[in-house]
């Protein structure tokens, strides 16, 4: 699963200033009242409601494609911002200092909500759009914190560290469910799945490669423990027959076997080559021990 992949969410916040900001160039000075009565319909190109002192409170202008609604406070500053334009609608709210507070928009391609804090970066955002939907929470610095998905391929939450590096994911598909754990380089360190073959979990070293994996299955569980270089080293499973224990070399040629299965119980030790050395085993009707030549073949057994 791609954990950076964005639904385009920060777009459309874009989209949402810059509807403001081409509202904003429509704000005339403040005009006054000449007469009061009643019109059954008005047509204009912007229209201006003032109070009894003659302070703006409301503006209304029809301009080229965009068209806009703006409400003032008592200081005459605009802190409600509605815009329709060609690229999409979009509403606007400012606090008292007259910055951006939070801005809806919605647009072709999907729609958008966004929080900012007092110092007017963004610090919530939501977002739906034909591929998914989107909740993303930031940190003070207006880092990716926390991400809510969902699409048709699965869901996810993601945890972001310093710099906007993957920490944590939780995901889930189709077939399977996963938690993935991260370190500072976004290398992962830790994944556990649970699927309908069955369960794992996988610890990785500082390199990416595999450490040591457990694993329940349907037939048995199992866990294995890695060399560096990634090749197994010490392989240990059960199932229905019995249990056993396994010891790899470097290259991954099984060095010396432990079994113990319903007929018996059975150790071998095997040359370079992967062939017999050594076996011992005990079953129901008694104990043995065999020695094997260079060409696999027995030598010599008691009894």
């Amino acid at each position: 699963m791609n954990h950076k992949q964005k639904l385009g969410y920060m777009a459309l916040g874009a989209g949402i200033l810059a509807v403001g900001i081409a509202i904003g160039q429509f704000i005339t000075p403040n005009i006054e009242a000449q007469s009061n009565g009643v019109f059954d319909e008005i047509t204009c190109r912007s229209l201006s409601v003032v109070d009894e002192k003659g302070k703006k409170k409301i503006f209304l202008q029809a301009q080229r494609s965009v068209g806009s609604a703006i409400v003032y406070d008592k200081a005459g500053k605009p802190v409600i911002v509605l815009g329709t334009g060609e690229n999409g609608n979009a509403i606007l709210i400012r606090d008292k200092a007259g910055n951006q507070a939070a801005g809806l928009g919605a647009y072709e391609k999907g729609n958008a909500m966004i929080v900012r804090d007092k110092e007017g970066k963004v610090a919530a955002g939501v977002g739906a759009y034909e591929n998914g939907n989107v909740v993303s929470v930031y940190d003070k610095n207006g880092n990716t914190g926390v991400e809510l998905k969902t699409s048709d391929l699965g869901n996810d939450v993601i945890v972001y560290g310093k710099q906007e590096k993957v920490a944590v994911s939780l995901g889930t598909g189709e077939d399977d469910t996963g938690v993935y754990i991260y370190d500072k380089q976004e290398q992962l360190m830790v994944g556990l799945n649970a699927s309908e073959l069955g369960n794992e979990v996988v610890v990785y070293d500082k390199a990416g490669k595999t450490g040591a994996g457990l694993g329940s299955y349907e037939r048995g569980s199992g866990v294995e423990i890695y060399y560096k270089h990634g090749k197994v080293a010490v392989g240990l499973g059960a199932d229905e027959n019995g249990s056993g224990v396994a010891v790899y070399d470097k290259h991954g040629k099984i060095m010396v076997g432990l079994n113990n299965l319903e007929q018996g119980n059975a150790v071998v030790v095997f040359d370079k080559q992967g062939r017999n050395a050594v076996a011992l085993g005990a079953d129901k009707t008694g104990n043995g021990i065999g020695i094997y030549g260079g060409t696999g073949n027995i030598t010599w057994k008691a009894p």
